[in-house]
């Protein structure tokens, strides 16, 4: 086997105490973290290869550091893997990876701030020692997801593509498929950037691993999709504000976070444009900018400077915001911390071509048939308003129930579409929340998968029964960026 080898791609390696001072989530750490790429910051790399099949590929030993494990966005991976001569993996590699890797769980948090510096802190802490007698060099993978390559990024571009990672309990994956659930400038503590050298040998020639991942033959080698059409992510050129400058309010343009995309979403929802309020501005908010624009009679250009507030500020009604403010969802990672991992195969059935079939005990332990008396005579409910629930959201549900009840709305309830139903996202490749029986979908007629929901006080909607799901730990489908106005989903267990 060929040696690991040393290449020494920084002057200086920083330690867990400059790890800590990286900004906060979003431009400002991606461009520190392009400053210490620039400026040969990285931590140094151990090269270790490993064969899959003719080809032998060489993949750094551990995820990339800057002191610490860094999490990194999409734009930014790309860059410092151009930086190292390397590209991304692909699922497939990174199986081969941990075939021959030692595997070391992933720290999980079910909390609120996975995006802090703080938690990205504390996730390396616990990874550091958890790898106490792992001898510098060792191949080591599971204990980050990795941002990966895959064909979906050409149907879905803008995205972000996470892979793999390992529970402690049993070292079952974490994320079994790549998906592009978020912006590719987002990041939080789970995410790993593992790089892989572009050159590689094939039948012990010169070759290389950009280059196979486009051959029509040769990529079913490194990747179980055969040849990928987009290889690499777009680069960001961010950097850092000048500290000089003065404060005031930003230009908000798209790859932006933060609590003013978050209030620019919230105006652009009381106008009536469907945007989820994340903070993160996406091309779903960029789309709602230009609507606005172009109505306003303002420059067409998709940023929200100071002409773009303003109109929507002094154009803003509090009665006419249709979409109430809802807390994010909770990751794949997260649900499973929170309410058991399940065990899982795809298992199609007439009518219903995602549905899975769970393998393991998970349904004896935590299903459980409610009576929520508030649905008995709702169209679509069992008569006697029995429901399936996961037991850690009986007593919140049926508090819900009786709180819409007493506040007057229950009325509003018009169709029960079901809670649990074991199957995949629609469209998609991961577990639907309804595999948990975490949700619930009501007045499916007015509030379709894609569509906006339907307005406040007009039939079927269900805004007005919002700020009370909060209250009682759910949010909401229908401020999501694909609106699910049916969808209602338990986040937060009380």
């Amino acid at each position: 086997m060929v040696p690991p080898k040393e290449v020494a791609t920084s002057r200086k390696c920083l330690d867990l105490t400059l790890l800590a001072t990286l900004p906060p989530h979003g431009p400002a750490r991606d461009a520190a973290i392009l400053g210490a790429i620039a400026t040969g910051n990285l931590d140094p790399v151990t090269w270790i290869p490993v064969r899959i099949g003719p080809v032998v590929i060489e993949v750094s030993a551990d995820y990339l550091r800057i002191g610490g494990r860094v999490p990194m966005s999409g734009p930014v991976a790309q860059a410092a893997c151009d930086a190292l001569g390397a590209v991304l993996p692909t699922p497939k590699i990174v199986e081969a990876i941990e075939a021959a890797a030692r595997i070391v769980p992933m720290p999980t948090w079910s909390g609120p701030d996975k995006l802090s510096t703080a938690r990205l802190v504390w996730c390396e802490e616990q990874t550091v020692k958890a790898m106490r007698d792992v001898l510098p060099g060792t191949l080591v993978a599971g204990h980050r997801k990795d941002v990966v390559l895959c064909r979906a990024m050409v149907g879905r571009p803008g995205r972000v593509w996470i892979f793999g990672a390992r529970w402690a309990h049993g070292g079952g994956r974490i994320e079994p498929v790549a998906h592009g659930g978020h912006e590719a400038s987002y990041a939080d503590y789970s995410h790993g950037i593992r790089a892989i050298r572009d050159a590689c040998t094939v039948y012990g020639k010169p070759a290389r691993v950009s280059e196979l991942y486009r051959d029509d033959t040769l990529s079913t080698w490194l990747s179980s999709e055969g040849p990928l059409a987009v290889v690499r992510y777009p680069t960001t050129t961010a950097t850092p504000a000048p500290p000089t400058q003065p404060t005031g309010p930003r230009t908000l343009r798209r790859g932006m976070t933060g609590d003013d995309v978050r209030e620019l979403q919230r105006l652009l929802g009381a106008k009536g444009h469907v945007v989820a309020r994340d903070g993160i501005f996406g091309p779903a908010t960029e789309g709602a900018v230009r609507d606005w624009q172009e109505a306003a009679g303002l420059d067409v250009d998709g940023i929200a400077g100071q002409a773009t507030m303003a109109s929507l500020r002094g154009a803003a009604d509090p009665s006419e915001d249709t979409l109430p403010d809802v807390p994010g969802v909770l990751s794949d990672a997260e649900v499973d911390a929170l309410f058991g991992p399940l065990r899982w195969v795809h298992a199609p059935i007439p009518g219903e071509p995602g549905a899975v079939r769970i393998m393991n005990g998970w349904v004896k332990d935590n299903l459980r048939m409610v009576v929520i008396p508030q649905l008995r005579g709702v169209e679509g409910a069992p008569p006697n308003g029995g429901v399936y629930l996961h037991r850690l959201i009986v007593e919140q549900t049926r508090a819900l129930f009786a709180a819409w009840e007493a506040a007057g709305l229950i009325g509003l309830v018009r169709t029960w579409a079901g809670s649990w139903n074991p199957r995949l996202v629609r469209g998609g490749s991961t577990l639907s929340r309804h595999s948990y029986a975490t949700s619930f979908d009501i007045n499916a007629a007015w509030n379709g998968l894609g569509r906006p929901p339907a307005p406040r006080g007009a039939t079927g909607s269900v805004i007005e029964l919002i700020p009370l799901a909060v209250a009682h730990g759910y949010t909401w489908g229908g401020a999501w960026s694909r609106p699910d106005g049916m969808h209602v989903e338990c986040v937060r267990v009380l």
